[in-house]
């Protein structure tokens, strides 16, 4: 079996109970590309408006979307129940981006970290 190996990092900007924010970094076999990623969790006031998520500050506005619903395989350890959380985000790959964008390991990139930031702060400011 050929299995080419892609490393991929990922840096938490803000975890809490009600959120998380992430910057994640991937190799493409060519090139690093970058993401932007806000999971909200049932816990944070604006989980039901999908309107207000859409409209956070994402550059170009928000690219990803989804639903994920977590539950135990069966196992009943306590506090384990049935969770979902709404995950959104925004990569930096499109034809206007920056085409050099670095290597994760030589710093994060300056427009994903800044654009994190600004998502930790309208989720915290409700």
């Amino acid at each position: 079996m050929n299995t080419e190996i892609k490393p991929k990092v990922i840096i938490n900007i803000k975890r809490t109970n009600t959120f998380t924010v992430t910057i994640d970094a991937w190799y493409d076999g060519t090139r690093w590309c970058w993401n932007v990623y806000a999971y909200v969790y049932e816990a944070h006031k604006m989980f039901a408006d999908d309107k207000w998520l859409k409209s956070l500050p994402f550059l170009e506005g928000c690219s990803y979307s989804s639903l994920q619903t977590y539950q135990p395989l069966k196992i009943d350890y306590k506090g384990q129940k049935v969770g979902t959380t709404k995950v959104l985000g925004l990569d930096y790959n499109h034809l206007y981006d920056d085409p050099y964008l670095p290597d994760p390991f030589d710093g994060i990139y300056w427009k994903a970290e800044q654009d994190a930031h600004e998502l930790v702060a309208a989720l915290e400011s409700v």
